[in-house]
């Protein structure tokens, strides 16, 4: 990620959208962390995702885990508690698994 994109407001690559889809058109729900930022896209639930290519909700506690792929040789899991208001950055650039 050369420019950087992950760490990016403005740019959806590296992030997790939210939206709600419940109508005729997509909208941004109500609660998403940066609705009212300037330059920041409103979509955007959490960055610094590297590559996740799986993300699972737990049926009984309403947590999110979301698979991560490593740029080499490591992989990680990220863990969104059920109650976690969004805006998370899990670190990719800056950081990667431990």
């Amino acid at each position: 990620d050369p420019p950087n994109n992950t760490q990016t407001p403005t740019t959806l690559l590296g992030k997790m959208l939210r939206l709600d889809v419940s109508g005729a058109s997509a909208t941004i729900p109500a609660g998403n962390p940066y609705p009212a930022i300037a330059g920041v896209r409103p979509e955007i639930w959490a960055l610094g995702l590297r590559n996740p290519w799986r993300a699972s909700f737990d049926r009984l506690t309403g947590d999110l885990w979301i698979a991560d792929v490593g740029q080499n040789r490591l992989e990680e899991i990220n863990f969104q508690p059920a109650n976690a208001a969004g805006g998370q950055n899990y670190g990719w650039k800056l950081y990667e698994a431990s």
